[in-house]
């Protein structure tokens, strides 16, 4: 019997039951990827992480519970706290090696940043189906990456979006969607939502990674060294977004909700 501890943490949130979940799996040593796709399965999270640490490195691998995911902000996010809250880490930062690159997390305050890299976006067609899809008229689409990046006209139009998975799930997009408009609330300059049924995911609650597009899709709108976003799914939470170089920074608070063992027979 090989036990693994695990954490279940909600991120981008300072109170448990808001915010994104994620699982968070350290191990001694990599399982085979079906053990790790079965365990986020079985998990049902947006995310699972499994973390490896040891006195060389830290690495990170995310898998859906369809299929392994290349960067996730969130998951990321709950692993670092899960390191720090264990003792495995005791350093104020922690670098992850993962399949896009090196990451970092740093304490600041109550906050956890994460160092993740920059996503380019460029102007698109509007994919056939789009505004039935998101039940409203598309202000502007984009190439992010692995997502299409959609603005609104407004946030109420961001907030009130009947968007239709089904419809989502047949528009040429390799992870996601992201649609945005900036806030009308002072505390926010930038309202959004996600949705990636491809990867067995309806509406994700706080998406880490679609702000490395997010944010440089708004950046030079606001005369500020950082900005502030809401993303309005149902748990609801928030990212503080700053701007390095081909970097984007992330800011959030984690809450851990539950730890054990995992036991898997061997």
């Amino acid at each position: 019997m090989t036990d693994i501890p695990f954490f279940i943490i909600d991120a981008f949130t300072n109170a448990a039951f808001s915010g994104n979940p994620a699982a968070v799996c350290l191990l001694e040593q990599a399982l085979p990827e079906s053990d790790m796709q079965q365990i986020a399965k079985e998990f049902n999270q947006a995310e699972t992480a499994f973390v490896i640490h040891n006195e060389k490195q830290s690495s990170i691998r995310w898998f859906s519970p369809k299929r392994e995911a290349q960067l996730c902000g969130h998951a990321t996010l709950a692993a670092a706290k899960a390191l720090w809250s264990n003792g495995s880490i005791t350093a104020d930062a922690i670098q992850f090696e993962s399949a896009s690159g090196t990451l970092g997390a740093k304490k600041d305050g109550e906050q956890i940043v994460l160092d993740f890299p920059r996503v380019e976006h460029s102007m698109c067609m509007t994919p056939p189906g789009l505004a039935e899809a998101i039940g409203a008229a598309p202000f502007g689409a984009c190439q992010a990456g692995p997502d299409l990046l959609v603005e609104l006209g407004s946030a109420d139009a961001v907030r009130d979006a009947q968007v239709n998975i089904g419809l989502v799930a047949q528009l040429p997009i390799e992870r996601g969607l992201i649609i945005c408009a900036e806030h009308d609330d002072a505390d926010y300059d930038i309202i959004c939502r996600f949705f990636a049924p491809r990867m067995g995911i309806a509406e994700d609650h706080v998406t880490g990674s679609a702000h490395c597009a997010i944010g440089p899709y708004f950046e030079k709108r606001f005369d500020k060294d950082s900005l502030r976003s809401f993303q309005a799914s149902p748990r609801g939470g928030s990212v503080q977004l700053g701007f390095q170089d081909d970097r984007v920074l992330l800011g959030g608070e984690a809450h851990i909700v539950c730890s054990g063992q995992l036991h898997l027979a061997t």
